[in-house]
């Protein structure tokens, strides 16, 4: 309980801040995070990852959008409300990852998937595991 608490403090949520304060600030964190100039993909992993577990860390979830839930029970992805709320907890930061790496480099992957969706092959989680494994 105590080190959960020094994590708390020294990851993102703070007693001596609102916590709605605190927890825009993570999210904010999340989404502006981009891949820097000449920056490797392992590096600018360790930071995304690192937001990510914070948020989580501080109860936060990507897990909780509605049309998202929907998408995954209607596509027939996953079979109840509960598994589709894991595949959204896992796959809106994959996505987010991808969508925020170094647009000069990754420019044709980010076109290659987003024609894809058009086709309806949806590459993109499975895209960023592959990427990991570089």
């Amino acid at each position: 309980m105590a080190t959960s608490r020094v994590k708390k403090a020294t990851s993102g949520l703070s007693r001596n801040v609102n916590v709605y304060v605190s927890m825009f600030n993570l999210v904010r964190k999340f989404y502006s995070t981009r891949m820097k100039d000449n920056e490797s993909l392992e590096s600018y992993h360790l930071r995304f990852e690192s937001i990510v577990k914070t948020i989580r860390l501080n109860k936060g979830s990507f897990g909780k959008f509605q049309c998202l839930i929907e998408h995954e029970t209607q596509s027939g992805t996953a079979t109840d409300e509960l598994e589709a709320e894991d595949i959204v907890e896992a796959s809106f930061p994959s996505v987010a990852f991808i969508l925020n790496a170094d647009q000069r480099r990754y420019s044709g992957l980010i076109t290659d998937l987003a024609n894809r969706c058009l086709t309806r092959s949806d590459d993109y989680p499975e895209i960023y595991r592959r990427l990991m494994t570089f």
